[in-house]
């Protein structure tokens, strides 16, 4: 059971210092915040002076004057194929906020501010001239050359905040095998790089490697980034390597978190039921469906569960109710006509099947014919007369080859048991024309001509037994109905009181399958043989 879990970034705290990078990718408020940056920047020329006479003295990355307002809206590129834990949520309004986010600065667990003390340090000038000159215009214009730019001049001296922004960078164009190895990078250069181990996670998770991305998380948790999302990430990735006890405890914590995410409730259901844990996973689901009473994807996971549970009765009732939201699927109708038919009420049954039929019938031939099989079989014939009738009208021409030979056994059944023994007898010939070697068909045609009519001539009567002893006679060459057509030319026999050819039909039955209904039997007539001589 795949289950899919929403990937979100948490949002960084306040700036504690002024990088411009912060300001590289749109947030909520970036305007407000491009205004107030810009007073800072022109508060800070007039400090100028000051500043310069201080050299030691680390300098705030400043935005340029004249420098254009941030566009409102960031799309992440090539996103992620369908079943990839990323896909989901690539561009999700919340996750591209918060990754936005990710931009920011926090200095008790990120490396040091770029600087401008050491002169040619990056890209032939200082930290702070590169990013606000070279870097800062790719960055907001074009990704690609951005990262170009950063990979030609990034080395083992430059802050760990470039090989941060490089990961990010990547991680924007869904490149997330670069944007894990510039993420791990920064960490090299400062170990406790928070927001790096938990972008580097999640990159992972974009390559579903959750052998790895289980430790980068942990570290996270580790450095205080534990919010709702990381904690259900973890879910996640024990959920995909088979610990479900792990799992179920970082889905809980993420529920406390975040109790309104679906997704972490979801996979502590889903834990629950791996571990067994039926009755709390049927009593959490009650939960789930009362908050979410329309959800067809979680009455089809509680009539499953009900099954398991040996309980279904109620797993038609959720069947049934995904009948009347309409979501019920070809499984489902099949699985709930079965209950029916278990309980002996082909009347509720045969409707179900019906359905199932106009549903997807065309595709699922086979399936069909089972719902026929089953009502034939509790010798509800009128049922089975009408889901025939359906399947011939749904599937014509497409009926060959062994669902034609067993859609004409099943009307020879009906109109055996209607009393139509002629028709019966017409269809299964028609059986045998096309598979001289169903045995099973030899042997009702068999059993027609055995049963005499109310009236006939000696004749006729002498005819039809030798009709039916024919057909026996080929089915007991055919493997697997052997035993059966030898007990009933045996039969045949007994009837005419020829004890001695019916003793050596049973003991070549016994021969093929012994069986204790049989041998009883077989004592029977040797008695009466016994008798008679």
């Amino acid at each position: 059971m795949i289950l899919l879990h929403q990937i979100s970034i948490a949002r960084c705290r306040a700036c504690q210092w002024t990088l411009a990078i912060l300001l590289a990718l749109p947030i909520a408020g970036s305007a407000q915040l491009f205004r107030l940056k810009t007073r800072e920047y022109v508060e800070a020329k007039n400090a100028e002076s000051a500043a310069a006479a201080a050299p030691a003295r680390v300098a705030p990355i400043k935005l340029p004057a004249g420098r254009a307002a941030i566009p409102q809206n960031l799309t992440l590129l090539n996103a992620p194929g369908e079943g990839n834990p990323l896909a989901p949520f690539w561009n999700d309004r919340n996750f591209v906020k918060s990754f936005a986010g990710s931009y920011g600065y926090r200095s008790d667990i990120e490396p040091p501010k770029p600087t401008t003390v050491v002169t040619n340090a990056i890209g032939g000038t200082n930290e702070v001239a590169f990013f606000n000159f070279k870097l800062f215009p790719l960055m907001t214009n074009d990704v690609s050359a951005a990262i170009k730019l950063l990979e030609e001049n990034i080395n083992t001296n430059v802050n760990a905040v470039f090989d941060y922004t490089l990961g990010n960078l990547y991680f924007q164009k869904a490149d997330h095998e670069n944007a894990a190895r510039a993420y791990g990078a920064a960490i090299e250069k400062f170990p406790n790089y928070l927001r790096a181990h938990k972008n580097r996670a999640i990159s992972y998770m974009g390559l579903e490697r959750f052998d790895d991305a289980i430790p980068a998380l942990t570290r996270t948790i580790d450095l205080g980034g534990g919010d709702g999302h990381i904690y259900g990430l973890l879910g996640v990735c024990l959920l995909k390597r088979g610990n479900y006890i792990g799992a179920e405890g970082a889905y809980r914590n993420a529920m406390m978190l975040l109790p309104e995410q679906k997704d972490w409730k979801m996979g502590l259901l889903t834990c629950q039921i791996e571990q067994g844990k039926l009755t709390a996973a049927n009593t959490f689901l009650e939960s789930l469906l009362g908050e979410n009473p329309d959800d067809a994807g979680l009455w089809n996971i509680q009539a499953s569960l009900q099954m398991q549970m040996e309980a279904p009765d109620q797993a038609a009732v959720s069947y049934e109710i995904l009948r009347k939201l309409g979501k019920a699927n070809l499984s489902n109708l099949m699985l709930l006509g079965d209950i029916y038919m278990s309980r002996e009420a082909p009347a509720l049954a045969l409707p179900v099947y019906l359905e199932a039929i106009e549903k997807d019938g065309v595709k699922n031939l086979r399936s069909s014919l089972r719902a026929a099989g089953i009502l034939a079989g509790s010798g509800a014939w009128d049922e089975t007369a009408a889901i025939l009738e359906k399947i011939r009208k749904t599937h014509g021409d497409k009926i060959k080859g062994d669902e034609d030979l067993e859609l004409l056994k099943l009307d020879s059944r009906v109109a055996l048991a209607k009393g139509d023994g002629a028709r019966a007898a017409k269809l299964l010939e028609q059986v045998v024309e096309k598979n001289p070697l169903d045995g099973e068909a030899l042997l009702m045609i068999g059993d027609f001509h055995a049963a005499p009519p109310e009236e006939e001539t000696e004749d006729e009567a002498k005819l039809r037994k030798a009709k039916a002893d024919h057909r026996y006679e080929l089915a007991s060459k055919i493997e697997g109905f052997a035993a059966d057509a030898f007990v009933k030319r045996a039969q045949l026999k007994v009837r005419e009181r020829e004890y001695d050819q019916a003793i050596d039909f049973l003991n070549k039955a016994q021969k093929v399958r012994h069986r204790e209904n049989i041998q009883t039997y077989l004592e029977a007539v040797q008695r009466a043989a016994r008798k008679r001589s």
